[in-house]
């Protein structure tokens, strides 16, 4: 559910910016925009955290497996 929605929208961004790259070098983009392009595809590979608080018995572990399809 949402874990493959966002893996896959997390694949075509990380394509979409990989494709950007050399298009914006081309164009002569700064240097700055260059690196920012590139800051961009690095960050897609850091894992995502993703934390939920509550107290107990308020429905943390209910959220989450309507999220995550368990």
């Amino acid at each position: 559910m949402v874990v493959e929605t966002y893996l896959d929208l997390r694949a075509q961004l990380g394509a979409s910016l990989h494709n950007l790259l050399p298009l914006a070098d081309h164009l002569g983009a700064s240097d700055e925009t260059i690196q920012n392009i590139r800051n961009l595809l690095s960050g897609l590979d850091q894992p995502f955290l993703f934390v939920v608080v509550g107290e107990v018995k308020a429905g943390k572990s209910s959220l989450l497996n309507a999220l995550f399809g368990a």
